[in-house]
């Protein structure tokens, strides 16, 4: 009886302690599990967003490689355009058999690539208006001669021979403002450029924007009105020095020859 009481004094003291011992051990690899499975979701957590950063950094290089890619096109677009109406400007040109007629086809051509132009013909009294071209054309502009300081920036291109920009709102000089038959509304671009033919500034013309505007890169037409003009000089020249050989071939013609006066002279004194 007294070693049965012993054994279960023992199990008493010894079963708790164990139990108590099993319950601690469950504790820990129960909180060491959460602990590992909090690391393990961080650790997916944290590839995930890495991940999506990764889908975003790639889907926005994409798209910046589709914008530059649609730019280019739109660029190379644009400048084939430009190009496609500067050869057709320039056949339109070389159409001309008239003076008259070119000059009046390149000041068109000018208002077909700024929104409004003015040509003017270098005249005795100071620059002429010969045409203008494009919406608020002053009306009976045309025949009209203008002083050097009504003529602004037309008559410094003429004077300094070569391209004069001017941007409405920004200058002060009468030199730097537009002609005064072209009253040019604030923040509008404008240029004037002198046509040489035989080296000599005869002819000027000048292109703006107007009131409406074109949308247009304001570097854009104007270097091609600067080609129109420089090409349009060669013309006039040709078509000048061809009106001057049909003249003087006209005048040859029309004069008696050496032989044909000869014989009347012969005839006139045996008629004595």
């Amino acid at each position: 009886m007294a070693g049965t009481r012993s054994v279960d004094d023992v199990v008493q003291v010894v079963v708790p302690r164990l139990q108590d011992a099993v319950a601690s051990e469950i504790r820990n690899l129960a909180q060491e599990l959460a602990a590992r499975a909090d690391a393990v979701r961080a650790e997916a957590d944290a590839e995930h967003e890495a991940s999506l950063a990764r889908e975003r950094e790639r889907a926005m290089a994409e798209r910046a490689e589709a914008v530059s890619a649609a730019v280019a096109v739109a660029r190379e677009q644009a400048a084939l355009g430009v190009v496609s109406r500067l050869l057709d400007a320039v056949r339109r040109l070389d159409e001309q058999a008239t003076l008259s007629g070119l000059l009046d086809a390149f000041v068109e051509l000018a208002a077909a690539e700024a929104g409004r132009a003015a040509l003017f013909v270098v005249a005795h009294e100071g620059p002429r208006i010969w045409r203008v071209v494009g919406p608020d054309a002053p009306a009976n502009a045309e025949r009209r001669v203008l002083t050097a300081t009504d003529a602004g920036v037309v008559a410094r291109a003429l004077g300094e021979r070569r391209s004069v920009s001017v941007k409405q709102g920004s200058v002060e000089a009468d030199e730097d403002r537009p002609p005064a038959c072209m009253m040019l509304p604030e923040n509008r671009s404008g240029v004037a450029v002198p046509v040489l033919i035989g080296g000599e500034p005869l002819v000027a013309v000048y292109a703006d924007e107007g009131s409406e505007g074109t949308g247009v890169d304001s570097a854009r037409w104007i270097a091609v009105i600067e080609i129109l003009a420089s090409h349009a000089g060669s013309r006039l020249e040709a078509l000048a020095a061809e009106r001057a050989a049909a003249f003087a071939r006209d005048a040859v013609a029309a004069a008696p020859s050496a032989g044909d006066a000869t014989a009347d002279t012969d005839t006139g004194e045996a008629a004595g």
